[in-house]
């Protein structure tokens, strides 16, 4: 996924991200984004004015209007991430629907461990506005970790639909060699473990090695 203007090393007081086709977008407030960039977001300046008018709020402001923006962009695949530090310490993911948007924020969450400062312990918030999604991992169940182990990161399907390997992040794994390579591909049917990688990257290069060659 490619870090779209985040500079490494200097996170900002509760970041906030938007995020869509592989890209990381760095913003303050998101609705400030999508009302000095309206066509970035497959809007126009008089359908903004208009939804403010219709909620009597004044542009920009945090209401009923913003709310409804951020919702309708959704749908055009826009991912919307907060990093909250009080009162509560948590990630928030918001989408239009989960089961849609799952590789991406799978894949942010990876790209967020290791340019962001997003942490395996922290407590991640995923919610889906229009599918009803609601997903919480709080620290002291496990955080983004749990959330992770518990979810296929990546599949290979084979022609036929049938599912034949999938990518798991696995904490602590470690490779042949002893080292660190916590995203492993295992077999579907038996659980085997059939290759360990360092990286996300890595180990879908490989899944997509053993389609190729199957």
């Amino acid at each position: 996924m490619k870090l779209a203007s985040i500079v490494e090393g200097k996170m900002p007081r509760f970041a906030g991200y938007f995020v869509k086709n592989g890209k990381i977008y760095d913003v303050t407030r998101h609705i400030d984004s999508v009302t000095k960039e309206p066509e970035k977001f497959g809007l126009t300046k008089e359908h903004i004015d208009a939804v403010y008018k219709k909620h009597g709020e004044q542009k920009g402001r945090e209401g009923k209007s913003r709310e409804e923006l951020i919702k309708e962009i959704s749908k055009q695949g826009w991912i919307r991430v907060r990093h909250y530090l009080r009162p509560v310490d948590y990630w928030s993911i918001q989408c239009d629907n989960y089961k849609k948007r799952r590789k991406q924020i799978q894949n942010f969450i990876f790209d967020a461990m290791e340019k962001l400062g997003m942490s395996e312990h922290d407590h991640v918030s995923i919610i889906g506005y229009f599918d009803g999604t609601v997903i919480d991992y709080p620290f002291q169940k496990g955080g983004v970790k749990k959330y992770l182990m518990n979810e296929e990161t990546d599949t290979h399907e084979s022609s036929g639909g049938l599912l034949l390997e999938f990518i798991v992040y696995m904490h602590g794994h470690k490779n042949s060699k002893g080292e660190i390579a916590p995203y492993v591909i295992r077999d579907h049917k038996t659980k085997k473990i059939l290759s360990s990688h360092k990286t996300q990257k890595a180990a879908r290069e490989q899944l997509k090695n053993m389609h190729i060659f199957k």
